[in-house]
């Protein structure tokens, strides 16, 4: 018995030592979706900074962090709503985004050796909703907190001669 619970405890610091940063900064999501059961995450760069560094031992900043998202939002592993609030003084205060880890995110941890709970497989690959809060759709209304989708991923960038082909010449 004390020999296994050793063997737990070496098992995952081995783990800490081997897992990159974005592997690390993806999990994270992941257990916070399955902890509260949600098909999505809503927390801020902090929060998973902090996530990071109490439980791989990775010290990261908030850019690292933003840089690894933005790398699976390019990539179509997440897809994320900003959030934002009207203030009282006309203002607009942006909140957390609702992040969401795709089927091809979910496939790409189980690659990796990373245990997924059945009803995030379930959701993913089968099309079966949980039952709490199914997803970022089915959120309560909050006539206060204003939701809208992501950007999609910029392609490539146009070149002069193209945007130059596509113009119109009229001589007057």
């Amino acid at each position: 018995m004390i020999f296994s619970n050793y063997r737990k405890k070496l098992d995952f610091n081995f783990m800490r030592l081997l897992i990159k940063t974005e592997t690390a900064v993806l999990n994270t999501l992941l257990k916070i979706q399955e902890r509260y059961r949600k098909t999505y995450s809503c927390v801020k760069l902090i929060t998973i900074r902090n996530y990071v560094k109490k439980y791989y031992g990775i010290a990261v900043s908030k850019s690292d962090i933003s840089y690894h998202l933005g790398k699976f939002y390019g990539h179509g592993i997440l897809r994320y709503w900003k959030r934002s609030r009207r203030e009282v003084d006309g203002t607009y205060t942006l909140l957390a985004s609702n992040r969401q880890i795709t089927g091809k995110g979910i496939s790409f941890l189980l690659k990796s050796g990373i245990k997924v709970a059945n009803m995030l497989k379930n959701w993913a690959f089968k099309g079966i909703k949980p039952e709490i809060y199914k997803d970022v759709s089915d959120l309560p209304h909050k006539s206060d907190i204003i939701t809208t989708a992501g950007r999609r991923p910029a392609g490539q960038p146009e070149s002069l001669s193209d945007v130059l082909s596509k113009i119109n010449y009229t001589i007057y």
